[in-house]
């Protein structure tokens, strides 16, 4: 299953396929010689019909996987950690379509979900990585068809979106941290939260507890304080960093007993893609191409 590309233009789409089809080679491989987090994402709805998912439902399910996780209701510190640490492969490369956010995809290899470095913005990418876990969770049995089929793909987009919002600032917590939606309220608990001020604002509508008069009208403080695409913050939140294709190649070359350039002959992709893909710094196989390495496990005639 594939969240839809279909927002991007074809050349856009055709490239981002190529390339997450790139990534679940490397993954494949990766996964010969090392051990991975085994993936703990519960299917959360069997129903293969989403419109079957009620809001409520979503709700639900958010708290669901964070009791699942033997999580609590306060902030999430590093969401890429937490998705590797449970079997969740994270990539991220430019896809040339800025407005395509992330995508997802329920592989044989992994459940990989693949973030637009086209976005800077640390809080925006974050909240579109819980997109993706949202539909890796409640779509699980979705015909990949319906992804590209507008009545069904909006639908499904507004419930990772509500999944995602859930997830991140739980009801409970929001209810307990959010007493106005002042716009410098939500900017002192967006740096406690990492969600935008303009999502907490949709939440608190989402929850009921502001009119849709009180939500236009925050929405239009914004728009004047001049915070609709860009929020103060935005530039000091670090964005996180994924760790686990990285980690997993260079102990690989640093233990495994290859080089840069036996991971290039095995995998007939360039230096520059395996890099950018496995979040590894530029160069850093041609620098490994030759040089002692220590094998991963030693022969046991050896011992």
């Amino acid at each position: 299953m594939m969240r839809s590309l279909a927002a991007s233009t074809k050349r856009a789409r055709d490239s981002a396929e190529v390339r997450t089809s790139w990534l679940r080679e490397i993954v494949a491989f990766l996964k010969d010689v090392l051990s991975f987090p085994v993936p703990d994402l519960p299917c959360l709805f069997d129903g293969s019909d989403p419109t079957g998912i009620a809001m409520e439902e979503v709700e639900d399910a958010a708290t669901r996987l964070r009791r699942h996780w033997g999580m609590r209701d306060g902030p999430i510190d590093d969401l890429t950690g937490l998705l590797e640490s449970k079997g969740i492969v994270i990539a991220r490369f430019s896809m040339n379509a800025e407005q395509l956010d992330a995508f997802s995809i329920w592989s044989t290899e992994a459940p990989i979900a693949v973030e637009n470095t086209d976005r800077t913005n640390a809080v925006r990418m974050r909240f579109d990585l819980a997109h993706e876990l949202g539909h890796l969770v409640l779509h699980q049995n979705v015909e990949k068809s319906l992804f590209s089929h507008s009545p069904f793909h909006k639908l499904m987009e507004s419930q990772a979106h509500r999944f995602a919002a859930a997830f991140l600032f739980p009801a409970t917590s929001f209810m307990n941290e959010v007493y106005t939606v002042n716009i410098d309220g939500m900017l002192d608990l967006k740096r406690r939260w990492k969600l935008s001020a303009q999502m907490m604002i949709r939440r608190a509508f989402d929850l009921k507890t502001i009119s849709e008069y009180q939500y236009e009208r925050a929405f239009k403080r914004v728009s004047q304080a001049g915070y609709r695409t860009r929020e103060p913050l935005d530039d000091v939140l670090e964005s996180e960093s994924p760790a686990l294709l990285k980690d997993a190649m260079r102990a690989l070359i640093d233990r495994g007993g290859m080089t840069g350039t036996d991971v290039l002959a095995a995998l007939r992709f360039s230096a520059r893609d395996v890099e950018t893909l496995t979040n590894l710094p530029s160069g850093f196989l041609e620098s490994t191409k030759w040089g002692v390495v220590v094998p991963l496990r030693s022969d046991p005639k050896d011992e």
